[in-house]
């Protein structure tokens, strides 16, 4: 083994000491939500979800969404919708903790 390849082989190693994977998982928790139509109660697909430090992603035909690996603290909720407008809450993710979020929206004017 050549010199070059043992500081690599060292390198790795004190990088994977000093970031276990365990301690980077404990970092995260999950963000699992529901949106329902204020009035009537029904399920909204089609919403527009984001979360500081995750993914955006979009509510599906029962309403529903996921972010697996949301980095603790507060982060800002943000939804949006054209017929629903722009909604935003704070939630406090914890470590390897489950938040479930029901958010009820009602319908919005647009003006043009």
């Amino acid at each position: 083994m050549s010199p070059r390849c043992i500081v690599v082989a060292i390198l790795v190693a004190l990088l994977a000491a000093a970031f276990p994977a365990e301690a980077a998982a404990q970092e995260t928790g999950t963000v699992r939500g529901r949106v329902v139509d204020q009035e009537s109660g029904e399920p909204v697909p089609g919403f527009l979800v984001s979360i500081e430090g995750a993914e955006t992603v979009l509510t599906n035909a029962t309403g529903t969404f996921v972010f697996l690996t949301v980095p603790v603290g507060e982060r800002q909720l943000t939804l949006e919708h054209i017929a629903y407008g722009r909604h935003s809450r704070s939630v406090l993710v914890r470590a390897r903790v489950e938040l479930a979020v029901e958010v009820a929206v009602s319908t919005q004017a647009i003006e043009l």
